[in-house]
Formats: structure tokens, C-alpha cells, sequence
């Protein structure tokens, strides 16, 4: 991954971005190991999100 946290790639207020500052306590501009694939089948299998192609979708 070329992107650091914070960066355009990487948002903080994305899902991955927010696990990474949050739960991992990652700093702006670090390296961050992406973890978006097994997030986003808890949130799917969790009934909270719709796996789509390339977005990751709230349910309402």
C-alpha cells in the first residue's frame, strides 16, 4: 500500500482509517496494515453493511 494514514487513500473516517487511529492507535502518516476484507464480512455478516463492488454500504 502506497498511501499513509491520513492520506487521501487512507481517510481517517474511513473504516479502515478509523480502526487503524482508533483501535490500533496508528498515528497520521504511518504505515498501516489494511484490514478491509475480514472488517467488512463482520459488518455484512453482522446484518450492518452491503458488500458492494469497491464500497463498503450502510444499511438503513
Amino acid at each position: 500500500m502506497t498511501c499513509k494514514l491520513g492520506e487521501s487513500g487512507l481517510h481517517v473516517d474511513s473504516v479502515e482509517g478509523r480502526i487503524a487511529y482508533k483501535v490500533y492507535k496508528k498515528q497520521l502518516g504511518k504505515s498501516v496494515f489494511r484490514r478491509i476484507t475480514p472488517v467488512a464480512c463482520i459488518l455484512e455478516w453482522a446484518g450492518l453493511c452491503e458488500n458492494g463492488r469497491g464500497e463498503l454500504r450502510i444499511k438503513k
